[in-house]
């Protein structure tokens, strides 16, 4: 009897340790949520860094330049770029203005990749969720989220988003995200496959095809100048709207 006795106990005794360890796993995976973790860490400002710009870079002034022509190529800029419209987040558009006339020869490929007709706009902005995801460029993705829902919806955005499957897609829109998923995938040393290659200029032509490439190919150095500068986004609770680099706390965007 004292055998049994002694074997429930130690049974006992293992089933709440078991049950313990459970809860504990339950709760350190519920502490450690790498979306929460890097919303963190976007509020958390290095050293380097400036508050006011969240970003190494600080907000050009037309009173930092000495000659004409870049004084007349920063007034350009500025009324092209709509300055009222980021209190904060400099982004990538205002940290080129510490070279004026760099920023306004990367603004007018910019303009000249959107005066293709022939591309509907929400093709446009597909191509630049597209980018942003597969380049883990989440502050910009973030940023046109809206503007991607308006233009396409949200079926396709999580298409996006989530790496789910394109099949069953308008082909055009199939087309720009296999291309960009091939474009972007590690280690980015071999050429986009025939395939995707063949399908976009299949959807889009020889120029179409070209476009969209072009596009993605901005975007990308958005990114890397934004890694060069350690931008953040801005966590302030009166930021708010798209494109101001806005990132709400309380309402964490969708998981990746």
């Amino acid at each position: 009897m004292k055998i049994s006795l002694r074997l429930l106990v130690t049974i006992c005794v293992t089933l709440l340790f078991m049950a313990g360890m459970g809860i504990y796993k339950v709760s350190a995976q519920q502490q450690k949520n790498p979306k929460l973790d890097w919303m963190e860490e976007e509020a958390k400002l290095p050293p380097d860094v400036r508050p006011d710009t969240l970003s190494r870079m600080p907000r050009s002034q037309e009173s930092d330049f000495t000659s004409d022509e870049e004084k007349q190529v920063y007034r350009r800029a500025v009324r092209g770029g709509n300055p009222d419209a980021v209190e904060r987040w400099l982004g990538p558009t205002a940290t080129r203005m510490a070279d004026p006339v760099y920023a306004e020869a990367v603004e007018n490929i910019n303009r000249a990749i959107h005066k293709n007709k022939d591309i509907d706009p929400k093709y446009f902005e597909l191509t630049v969720a597209v980018v942003t995801r597969e380049s883990g460029n989440r502050e910009e993705f973030i940023n046109h989220e809206e503007d991607a829902v308006k233009a396409y919806g949200q079926e396709v955005e999580d298409i996006v988003r989530l790496r789910k499957d394109t099949k069953g897609l308008d082909p055009k829109e199939a087309a720009i995200i296999e291309f960009g998923r091939d474009l972007f995938k590690l280690p980015r040393t071999a050429p986009v496959s025939s395939k995707n290659f063949a399908d976009l200029e299949k959807n889009f032509g020889r120029r179409g095809a070209l476009t969209i490439a072009g596009l993605m190919c901005y975007y990308d150095s958005n990114f890397m100048l934004m890694r060069v500068y350690d931008q953040h986004m801005d966590t302030n609770p009166d930021c708010k709207g798209g494109h101001r680099g806005c990132l709400d706390l309380n309402n964490p965007p969708p998981a990746w």
